[in-house]
């Protein structure tokens, strides 16, 4: 058997030298009093400075909590890393331009390795106390940055609001990450990632407000004054962000390609009930019409199932919701992924 596609939570304990090297990172940004930009004076600090190797998954929420944004420091195996960067090169050419690719088909052949990803149970606990159980996850997103690549994505929020009818009020902000369940975005890095080469700026502790209101941008006289923080992963490495933490991607001004992909997931919602019916109607539909389902894995804790049939379609859709529930007799026998140790 090999290793699962996530290492679980509880994370390893920190070794002394372990402790002593993240130590040294953290004084290393302290000292280093970078510049904002031009940001009214903002330090620039790294995200994986700030992290520490966390042992239980209550700091991992912590973290999510207090600054609006985690690092899972050991994600991916390098097997598993090696065989999600050839899936994600052969349906995106970062050499000739490509960037993106939206609304993946989960029943694929190249997007089994990212589905993978999402059958981790550790992972899915994780989710699940954010999101609550059971939550969407609306689409799988690809997106590269080739060398000298200029494209940037302002200041902004995320909403979720068109896709599954999640609505923010200042209210439901500031009560916190902890106060009822809310949309994550899972964030991972194929390759070593920095402000350098394309990467992702954070505004740690500011997911707590609505800085415009239902509009998703950012006003920078809003932020002006806020440390930024690079949100730098090594390659393999996963990032868990509030969608509410203002962040921003930047052009690619090094001479090294960028690759990474995300899923966003949300709470149930009533929009996601109109467009898949209850959780009873999707089991039933799923065991009806004979569509794909997934087992999480090591132990089966959890199903996976196409919400409604743009999940599994094949004409172009940019959402395809994926349900996450715990598993049940009433799911049959969830299908294995080729090359699974479910």
């Amino acid at each position: 058997k090999t290793s699962p596609t996530l290492r679980g939570l509880p994370f390893p304990a920190l070794t002394h030298r372990r402790a002593r090297a993240c130590a040294r990172g953290r004084a290393m940004v302290e000292a280093s009093g970078a510049d904002g930009g031009g940001s009214g004076g903002s330090v620039v600090s790294s995200a994986a400075a700030l992290e520490e190797d966390v042992e239980s998954e209550g700091e991992a929420l912590a973290g999510l909590e207090r600054r609006g944004f985690h690092v899972i420091r050991k994600c991916l195996e390098p097997e598993r890393l090696q065989e999600l960067r050839e899936a994600f090169d052969a349906r995106v050419d970062c050499s000739v331009g490509g960037e993106v690719d939206l609304g993946c088909n989960w029943t694929e052949q190249t997007v089994t390795p990212f589905l993978r990803v999402l059958l981790d149970e550790s992972l899915i606990r994780l989710l699940a106390r954010v999101c609550g159980l059971p939550f969407v996850a609306l689409r799988l997103e690809l997106f590269g940055k080739g060398p000298g690549s200029e494209t940037a994505i302002p200041w902004h929020q995320d909403t979720f609001t068109t896709h599954t009818g999640f609505r923010w009020t200042a209210e439901r902000a500031a009560a916190g990450t902890s106060a009822a369940p809310h949309p994550v975005t899972l964030w991972v890095a194929l390759d070593d990632t920095s402000l350098e080469n394309g990467g992702m700026e954070m505004i740690p502790g500011r997911h707590l407000e609505l800085l415009n209101g239902s509009n998703g941008a950012v006003p920078e006289v809003a932020i002006a004054t806020d440390e930024r923080v690079d949100y730098r992963m090594a390659a393999g490495q996963a990032g868990l962000h509030h969608p509410l933490v203002p962040h921003r991607s930047v052009a690619n001004t090094s001479s090294r390609q960028r690759r990474a992909f995300l899923v966003r997931c949300s709470p149930w919602t009533e929009s996601v009930e109109t467009q898949c019916g209850t959780l009873a109607d999707v089991r039933g539909r799923v065991g009806a019409s004979g569509w794909p389902q997934w087992s999480s894995e090591p132990r089966g804790e959890f199903a996976l199932l196409p919400g409604n049939g743009k999940a599994i379609g094949q004409e172009r859709a940019l959402n395809r919701l994926l349900v996450c529930c715990a598993a049940a007799a009433a799911d049959g026998c969830p299908c294995e992924l080729a090359g699974s140790d479910a």
